[in-house]
Formats: structure tokens, sequence, C-alpha cells
């Protein structure tokens, strides 16, 4: 499961930084939601047994294995559209800004004034977030986890982090305004 790959790499490279195991996992949190979040992804996965999965992670077991595959396969296409399309978004946003640091793409005007002022990336941090409309917030870590793994190369090479948050935390954050 690349979820699983994703969790070990990431405790691995904390680790090589000098923090110790046990910090590493107090700071992802839950184990339990991060178990959840695992299983709700792999659902989504083309493993043959997602199905026995999936009954487990809506809180009951299945026995069966049923071939649903219209139905699956229909949210999986939702699924995969969904991410691919998020995820084009902040990589091309991201690489319109890397660009732009080199005068290589010169439309700066959706660039804040801060942004294009950076001149050095060595000490800036690059947050990805996402804001998910009337999320309730137990929801978020799954969408934060699958966008993590699919970001996980500009993560690792460029040290950008993914949150995603729904409407009262953006707001809370400061991120958006009310009107």
């Amino acid at each position: 499961m690349k979820q699983l790959e994703y969790y070990s790499s990431y405790i691995d490279d904390e680790v090589r930084k000098g923090k110790t195991e046990e910090e590493v996992l107090e700071a992802l949190g839950d184990p339990r939601l991060i178990a959840k979040t695992i299983v709700q992804t792999y659902v989504m996965s083309d493993d043959p047994t997602r199905s026995y999965y999936k009954a487990e992670a809506n809180g009951f077991r299945e026995e069966t294995y049923e071939d649903n595959s219209d139905s699956q396969s229909n949210t999986e296409t939702k699924f995969e559209e969904y991410y691919s399309s998020i995820t084009d978004k902040f990589i091309a946003s991201f690489e319109i800004y890397i660009a732009s640091l080199m005068d290589k793409y010169s439309n700066t005007f959706d660039i804040g004034e801060d942004l294009q002022n950076v001149r050095s990336l060595r000490t800036t941090i690059i947050t990805y977030v996402l804001v998910i409309q009337s999320a309730k917030e137990e929801w978020l870590a799954g969408p934060m986890e699958e966008l993590r793994a699919r970001l996980f190369t500009y993560r690792k090479i460029w040290g950008i982090e993914v949150i995603v948050l729904n409407e009262d935390m953006a707001k809370r954050y400061g991120l958006i305004k009310e009107y």
C-alpha cells in the first residue's frame, strides 16, 4: 500500500533529521485516525480485496466480496479525476511561481507581492492549502493524506507542506474572510 510506504518513508526521513521515533509518532497524531485514513484511501485502490476494506471502513464487516465493479469504477474515476485535478493545479501554481522567481514567467499579477520578493527558497516554507467547503473536520485527514502521497516528490525535493482545511478552520487561520 502506498500509504504505508508514505508513513514509513516519512518516519525514516524525520529520524534522519534528528527526531526520535517517539517524537515523530507523537507529531503524526492519533494512530487510529491514521489507520482509518489508510483504510479509506486503500478502498479506492485497485486491490481486489478493497470491497472487504470498504465494508470495514464503513463500520461493518461484510464477508462477501461481491463485484460492484460498475459503481466502484465510477467512484474510482471521480476520485481519480478530483485528486488529479487538485494535484495538477498545485503543481502548475508551484511551477509558475518558480518560473516567476527565475524571471522566466512575466505575468506575476496573481502572485502576491510577498511571494514575488522571496529571493531564497532555502528558508521559505511553501504550503499547499486546500479548503473543502462544508467538510467535517474528521473527514479532512483522508484527502490530506491522498494529496501528500500524490505530491510526495515535490514535498521531498522542495519541503512543501500540504494542509486540508474546512471553511471554519480556514477562517480561524485568517485564510478566508466572511463577507
